[in-house]
């Protein structure tokens, strides 16, 4: 029974994550999203590493830089693996727009007040 379960976990962490191609979705603006394989034992933040490395690595092979647009996050429930997406632009590297860009934080809302915007 150990020998099952550790080939099961061996199979999990190669299996680990189905990641979509990076696709347009307008001029010059591209998403890529990935899902977890793992569950709940993959975490959001690798998640969001993974793409978010994997779209600059793109912007690279281009000879851009990716700028993020926008992003979204879909939790681990019963039935549901957590899944991450992200949308980015790609600006030549000398744009004036391509310095300083970063994702803004979500506020989070609790009982009608707005704890961190």
């Amino acid at each position: 029974m150990k020998k099952l379960v550790c080939l099961g976990m061996i199979t999990l962490s190669l299996v680990g994550c189905a990641t979509a191609e990076i696709i347009p979705i307008g001029t010059d603006t591209y998403m890529i999203s990935q899902t977890s394989a793992g569950g709940a034992f993959k975490s959001m933040s690798s998640l969001k590493t993974g793409v978010i490395k994997r779209a600059n690595e793109y912007a690279n092979s281009q000879n851009k830089v990716a700028i993020p647009i926008a992003e979204k996050e879909y939790p681990a429930y019963p039935g549901r693996m957590p899944a991450y997406e992200y949308q980015f632009k790609l600006l030549d590297k000398d744009d004036a727009n391509a310095s300083g860009a970063s994702l803004k934080p979500k506020a989070i809302v609790i009982d009608n007040n707005i704890i961190n915007k």
